[in-house]
This record gives C-alpha cells, sequence and structure tokens, in this order.
C-alpha cells in the first residue's frame, strides 16, 4: 500500500482542477493533494515529509528572494513548514495548498524583515549614543539640534517597538 501510495503522490500529471463547493471552498476529494493534505492533517508525517519535499524548494527560493540570503531563508523556509504543520488542520482547500503555505513563508519573511529594521534603528540610536564621548554628552544635550535628534531618534524607536507584538520585542 505505501508504494502505490508513493506513486499516487510524488508523481502529478495534470494540476488538480478544482470546484467551487460550499461556502466558497475548492475541493477535488480525489486528487492526490487533497488526499496527501488530509493524511497530514491527520497526524502521518510522512504524508507531510512528502509535502515538504514537493514543495521546500520553490519555499526556500521565495525566502531567498525576499530575505536577500540562504541563512535567514533556511530558517525562515523550516519556521514555515512548522507552522504549517501546526496548522494543517485549519487548511480550508480555498487555494492550492502551495498558495497556503507560501502566503505562511511570505509572512514569515515580512516578520524577519520587520525585525531587522527595528535592529537597525536600535543599533542606529546605540551608535549616535556611543560616538559621543562621556564629557561632550552634557554638552550636546545642551544643542537644540542634537536634543532635536535625540527625540526625533526616540519617537522613530517607539513607533516601531509599538507595531511589535510583546513576543517581538523580548526577542
Amino acid at each position: 500500500m505505501m508504494g502505490a501510495l508513493l506513486q499516487e503522490t510524488r508523481y502529478w500529471p495534470d494540476p488538480p482542477r478544482f470546484e467551487q463547493g460550499g461556502r466558497g471552498r475548492v475541493c477535488e476529494m480525489s486528487h492526490p493533494e487533497t488526499l496527501l493534505v488530509r493524511r497530514a492533517a491527520a497526524g502521518d508525517e510522512e504524508a507531510f515529509r512528502l509535502i515538504v519535499e514537493r514543495y521546500q524548494d520553490r519555499v526556500f527560493a521565495v525566502s531567498r528572494g525576499i530575505l536577500g540570503n540562504s541563512e535567514d531563508a533556511e530558517d525562515t523556509t523550516q519556521q514555515a513548514f512548522a507552522k504549517a504543520y501546526f496548522s494543517l488542520g485549519r487548511f480550508d482547500f480555498r487555494s492550492s495548498l502551495f498558495t497556503w503555505i507560501y502566503k505562511i513563508a511570505v509572512n514569515e519573511c515580512f516578520g524577519v524583515l520587520r525585525k531587522r529594521k527595528v535592529r537597525r534603528a536600535v543599533g542606529q540610536a546605540v551608535s549616535i549614543e556611543g560616538d559621543l564621548h562621556p564629557a561632550d554628552r552634557n554638552a550636546a544635550l545642551r544643542s537644540p539640534d542634537d536634543f532635536a535628534r535625540r527625540t526625533e531618534v526616540r519617537e522613530i524607536l517607539l513607533k516601531l517597538l509599538a507595531r511589535l507584538s510583546e513576543e517581538e520585542r523580548y526577542c
């Protein structure tokens, strides 16, 4: 039976043709991808492994394109598949499985980019503070231009931090 299943799930000559089902859902119960998703959602790790094998290269390519480096793309791809694994029971077949996993991966990439932006802003604020010699700090605080610049940086940091979830703020 396992050999027949592998044969059935690895070679999909035609893409699935989905038809509108109830409540705007698309489904084709006999299509191997649908069966594979249902098996994986029921806890079949082999079925999920086949899903990962099928889509991991495409998800990695998208992640690398967004993030610009392979290390972050690998982490993000792994995170996207982990989230997909734990959320398969909520997959509603409104889109293809790849579209759903792609959306998870893109959201993960955006989260990485948000964290990078905050770290960069924090790094700039720290470097502004660190550039001043201790004796010059008091003079800088008296300068209206420096005070305005520091106030602006602080406001930007507070706005960026407010956009993050509580969990992201502690990373």
